[in-house]
């Protein structure tokens, strides 16, 4: 399916938030299909206020059998990331929910396990040190070509 193609068609978006809703993965913990629909919805430009009212759906853990709100947690830290489309909208999403949710740990643990480079990789060469002692990464070629201190 092209999502580019299929933005005006609304049965593609409801199938995207189907899919959001209810967790169809077997393996949870090796299946990455979050970057793929956070694709679809930053392509689709689909809004983000239905998926933020997922979190709100789900308080706890007891009463999400389709493991909804992990599923649009996610993507949601996914999207939080993009610095133009969908990703601002999502990233104060998720700030609010920090503020104001049931289940704030949960988003904050999911935010910085990202950060820290979970899934989506490490930080930028250049880019802050996740740890927050403020130092400045080296990129990787300036590792390669400095050697170590002390070597001859």
């Amino acid at each position: 399916m092209r999502a580019r193609s299929r933005r005006r068609d609304p049965d593609t978006a409801d199938a995207v938030m189907a899919s959001l809703a209810r967790d169809h993965r077997w393996m949870w913990w090796i299946d990455e299909r979050a970057g793929y629909l956070a694709a679809l919805v930053r392509d689709l430009r689909m809004p983000i206020a239905p998926l933020l009212a997922l979190l709100d759906r789900y308080p706890d853990d007891d009463n999400d059998p389709d493991n909804t709100f992990e599923n649009v947690l996610d993507v949601l830290v996914r999207l939080g990331r993009l610095p133009a489309g969908p990703g601002p909208e999502a990233a104060g999403g998720l700030r609010r929910y920090l503020a104001e949710g049931p289940r704030w740990l949960v988003v904050l643990q999911e935010i910085a396990g990202r950060m820290a480079g979970g899934v989506l990789g490490r930080p930028a060469p250049g880019g802050p040190d996740p740890a927050g002692s403020g130092r400045r990464r080296r990129p990787p070629l300036a590792r390669r070509t400095l050697g170590h201190v002390g070597e001859a």
